[in-house]
């Protein structure tokens, strides 16, 4: 079996496949971004999304981070915050592995709450 990365954001400890989290973060048995916002929740639900997000991995088959072409996903380059035009513009999207993807939606919390509570 092969080995993967623990889901905590930021952590990059190999765990056993059966796992989720390695042993320094098992201990809070929680969700990834289990307290994200998700202003769009209902939009990932439509059969647009769910066309167009298909197409979009069609069209590249890889992420456009790291270059694997597994476990793939749409990342919204720009979050679209409740914003449906955005939410469905085509060119906003982004093809990434699930690695990625986790680490540009930390990065984007990150960078939202520095904003939100700097003094």
């Amino acid at each position: 079996m092969r080995a993967k990365i623990c889901k905590e954001p930021g952590c990059n400890i190999l765990i056993q496949p059966d796992k989720t989290y390695c042993d320094k973060h098992i201990k809070e048995k929680k969700m990834p971004f289990e307290n994200a916002v998700r202003n769009n929740a209902l939009l990932y639900n439509t059969t647009a999304w769910k066309k167009l997000r298909a197409q979009k991995i069609k069209e590249q088959s890889f992420c456009s981070k790291c270059g694997i072409n597994k476990n793939l996903s749409v990342h919204h380059k720009l979050p679209p915050l409740g914003d449906s035009a955005i939410f469905y513009d085509y060119n906003n999207l982004d093809v990434l592995c699930d690695k990625c993807h986790r680490i540009e939606t930390n990065r984007e919390i990150l960078n939202r709450n520095i904003f939100t509570f700097s003094g």
